[in-house]
C-alpha cells in the first residue's frame, strides 16, 4: 500500500487556473483536477520546469454556476506530458504544484470546499 504524503485530503474537483512563470513571464491556462489546502494538480497547455515558481489564479466553485477567484504563489513539484491528450483544450500536460504562501482567508475556503 502505498503511504499518501499529503497532510491534508484532496477535494477532486474541475476548476479553472491561470499560471504565470515567476521570473519568466510564461502564461499558461489550465484545468484544476484537484486541490487540497499544500497544493493541487493541473492539465495545463504550457509546460512549465520542475522547481519553477508560479503565480496563479484558481477560479473555485462556491455555488451554482459562480465561482469566486483566489490568487496564490506555488512551486511546481511535478510535471509530465500527457500522452492521451485530446489537443483540443489545455491539455497537453499536468503538473503538481504546492502552495508557498497561503493566507488565513483563502486557507479558510480550501477549508470548506
Amino acid at each position: 500500500m502505498i503511504k499518501e504524503r499529503r497532510e491534508s485530503p484532496r477535494i477532486k474537483k474541475s476548476f479553472p487556473v491561470y499560471c504565470t512563470s515567476v521570473g519568466k513571464g510564461l502564461l499558461g491556462k489550465g484545468i484544476g483536477r484537484n486541490i487540497s489546502r499544500e497544493g493541487l494538480g493541473i492539465e495545463i497547455e504550457s509546460s512549465f520546469s520542475l522547481g519553477e515558481d508560479v503565480k496563479m489564479e484558481i477560479y473555485l466553485p462556491s455555488g451554482k454556476k459562480t465561482f469566486y477567484s483566489i490568487e496564490l504563489i506555488g512551486k511546481v513539484v511535478w510535471a509530465r506530458k500527457n500522452n492521451e491528450s485530446r489537443r483540443d483544450f489545455c491539455n497537453n500536460y499536468f503538473m503538481g504544484v504546492r502552495f508557498l504562501e497561503i493566507d488565513k482567508e483563502i486557507n479558510e475556503r480550501l477549508v470548506s470546499l
